[in-house]
């Protein structure tokens, strides 16, 4: 089918509105955003990005007045590149489509933009959790080099919070503090925790004292645990089934891109409309590079929770 410059320039701004309302939708309200800082400085077109990961503690020295021999601070630091790769889905429309549109006026349906741009922030969040089977890439959740928290085990004989007492979840959290202190050397305090759906819930919903009262027990750890640090209590949902076997995972670290940052440099792009047989098709991507363990011993996995 043949189109009129007239209908061509009538097409070109309806496609232009459609891709502006796709750019002007709300993100979908996922959490990696959110829970892993941005890194700057990454161009959008780069293959690759490489950053320092911290590889030894403690190499300042005593010096005298006129020392010429000053540890030099790369040797602490170690290089790493990650791939960026390209990510993406598309929409369109039939040139019948267009041609009622044109005809008759009958609006054309925003739901296959507005889903091309959920598939794409749903493929950003999952990369950046869990990595990417195909490209052999793992994500926040689910790096083999975080250590593990030894979870101590309740009376009850299991590692979940729901069925311990207050002083074993206490206890719980304690040992997930003291593994990210203890293998920073004490450099570094985590701030944040994520927890799974069922403990996080049981957390914020269960009343600290048997008897009832206005304090959950979330409430009570917070102020337990502040004097530490531990400011940030979160739920994430990814974290369900991201232990071994697919138990559940919580997470804790401190929130700094000195610790881990995420590589986003197109998060979300359409393409002009490009015309295929019978039909024209607008491509949509992201461009994502993953993300980096800058200080891994800041992070701490906890299964069973």
């Amino acid at each position: 089918m043949i189109f009129q410059d007239s209908e061509l320039n009538k097409l070109s701004r309806l496609f232009n509105q459609i891709i502006n309302e796709t750019y002007g939708l709300e993100r979908e309200s996922l959490d990696a955003l959110s829970f892993i800082p941005p890194q700057a400085g990454i161009g959008q077109w780069l293959r690759t990005w490489t950053y320092k990961v911290l590889s030894e503690m403690g190499i300042a020295k005593l010096i005298s007045d006129y020392a010429e021999d000053l540890p030099p601070v790369s040797r602490a630091l170690e290089l790493k590149t990650n791939e960026i790769r390209e990510y993406g889905v598309s929409y369109g429309y039939s040139e019948f489509e267009l041609m009622q549109w044109l005809t008759a006026g009958i609006d054309l349906s925003r739901d296959e933009a507005e889903t091309a741009r959920r598939k794409i922030d749903e493929k950003v969040d999952e990369v950046l959790f869990v990595g990417d089977k195909d490209a052999n890439t793992t994500g926040f959740l689910n790096n083999a080099n975080v250590p593990m928290v030894v979870v101590p085990t309740g009376a009850g004989g299991g590692t979940a919070i729901r069925g311990k007492t207050l002083l074993e979840i206490i206890a719980t959290f304690q040992a997930m503090i003291d593994t990210v202190r203890n293998n920073t050397r004490r450099t570094v305090k985590a701030d944040t925790v994520l927890l799974p759906h069922d403990a996080f819930v049981y957390l914020s919903t269960t009343p600290k004292d048997e008897t009832g009262g206005d304090l959950t027990i979330l409430e009570y750890l917070k102020k337990v645990f502040a004097s530490q640090g531990l400011v940030n209590w979160k739920e994430c949902a990814k974290l369900d089934d991201a232990g071994e076997g697919g138990t559940t995972r919580a997470v804790i670290y401190k929130y700094s891109p000195s610790v881990l940052t995420r590589c986003i440099p197109i998060p979300f792009k359409q393409d002009e409309p490009q015309k295929k047989s019978l039909h024209y098709m607008v491509p949509c991507y992201a461009r994502i590079g993953g993300v980096a363990f800058k200080n891994i011993n800041a992070v701490a996995y906890a299964d069973g929770l």
